[in-house]
């Protein structure tokens, strides 16, 4: 077998996506919030050391090549850059919504 194959059909590789799948589009997950949204969201994480990034710049690229919005398929590592570092008060408001959402769900079933 050669090195390739090796590199291809190891389960650690990620798999190529095949279709679009349910949650998935184009081999990333998508949410319900707006970029701005999404980025106010993993800022918030990384802010509580939920997620711990080696850099600003990792993040926003894992983040734009794993994650799609209902607004947009592929997102920009310039539009979520600037996303990250500009919350817009409605945006706020939003992501409070989802974080107390997750709450009461917490509280009510666990």
């Amino acid at each position: 077998m050669s090195m390739q194959n090796l590199i291809t059909s190891s389960p650690l590789s990620p798999r190529p996506p095949t279709s679009k799948e349910e949650g998935f589009q184009q081999g990333s997950f998508r949410v319900g919030f707006t970029v701005r949204q999404l980025a106010l969201f993993v800022r918030l994480q990384v802010e509580s050391e939920i997620i711990i990034a080696q850099s600003p710049k990792t993040l926003h690229r894992y983040v734009t090549r794993h994650y799609s919005t209902m607004e947009k398929e592929n997102i920009s590592e310039k539009s979520f850059k600037n996303a990250y570092y500009s919350a817009m008060g409605n945006d706020v408001e939003k992501v409070i919504e989802k974080i107390a959402t997750m709450l009461a769900i917490a509280q009510e079933k666990y």
